[in-house]
């Protein structure tokens, strides 16, 4: 059973099945270029992220050393026409809310005009 294990949620326990679809994709590296990265504001927070064109690419906690989440983006279809995941298909501007403050907005657009979605 390549390392996998699980634990079984009526008992407890470990048991013998794998994730569906498991074990997954091989880890590897996200984008290196960034727009942005942060915390809260609180300096009790422990929570980082990077941004990168448009797009949460990556988030850590506990620590700074070892991102949890990767690639924390939209996706937006009409149900039949399109599918746009936002780092491939939109266009993203990055802009600061305040000289004074940690945020940021993310504005992602459809090429075509028929969206904004505005993340801050």
């Amino acid at each position: 059973m390549s390392g996998v294990v699980m634990i079984d949620g009526a008992s407890g326990g470990e048991c013998e099945r794998p994730a569906p679809g498991g074990p997954g994709i091989e880890p590897h590296w996200t984008r290196s270029v960034k727009d942005a990265m942060g915390t809260a504001y609180s300096s009790s927070s422990r929570v980082w992220y990077t941004l990168a064109r448009g797009v949460l690419n990556e988030i850590y906690y506990p620590t700074i050393d070892k991102p949890q989440i990767r690639d924390l983006q939209y996706m937006v279809t009409d149900g039949e026409t399109f599918f746009h995941d936002e780092r491939h298909d939109m266009e993203s501007h990055v802009e600061v809310l305040s000289e004074q403050g940690l945020g940021v907005r993310i504005t992602s657009a459809d090429p075509e005009g028929r969206y904004h979605i505005h993340t801050e």
